[in-house]
């Protein structure tokens, strides 16, 4: 594999743009078989072996980095969460009968939803989405503004929906 990397004038390729030049090659490789190509006995098992060492490699390092930026998600929505539900349980309290009103309608919706932060990714989506439901609901917008959760509740969704891409990516990846 290496050979053929100082062969070829791809020393400017990262590990994915190499990988997909050497498995295109790889394929046609395969098409036209061994025994046309004249490759000496065991150097194309060699090739498809390297080939196959290469993809997981690739893979794992793209894996890798999306877990990384999943880790980085999850922590914002983890903020996000911690800030939306602490306002809405802490202004329960609060002296100003509009904004404790608002906060109790509020809580009594989202009070199931206070374990959220510490559920398993896939299960958090789901929670998170079911709560984004929950706080759309229109006899709530008055609440919500009352409280000035807005800004809160649109990063939370924009958030999500990047979550759950990079999620349904990485589970994409890692199937293949």
């Amino acid at each position: 594999m290496v050979e053929l990397k100082n062969h070829l004038v791809v020393k400017r390729f990262n590990n994915s743009e190499y990988f997909y030049v050497v498995d295109n090659l790889s394929s046609q490789f395969l098409a036209y078989g061994a025994e046309k190509l004249k490759f000496p006995e065991g150097l194309f098992e060699q090739f498809q072996t390297d080939v196959t060492r290469l993809k997981d490699m690739v893979l794992m390092s793209r894996s890798s980095h999306e877990t990384e930026q999943l880790d980085s998600l999850d922590v914002e929505l983890n903020k996000l969460l911690l800030v939306l539900l602490g306002v809405i349980r802490l202004e329960r309290k609060n002296a100003i009968s509009a904004k404790s009103t608002a906060a109790s309608l509020l809580y009594s919706t989202t009070k199931s939803y206070k374990n959220v932060r510490k559920a398993p990714r896939r299960q958090k989506m789901a929670q998170i989405e079911s709560l984004l439901y929950d706080l759309s609901k229109e006899d709530l917008s008055s609440s919500i503004q009352a409280l000035g959760l807005a800004e809160e509740i649109e990063s939370l969704t924009l958030q999500e929906a990047r979550f759950k891409v990079l999620l349904n990516t990485r589970a994409n990846t890692q199937m293949h």
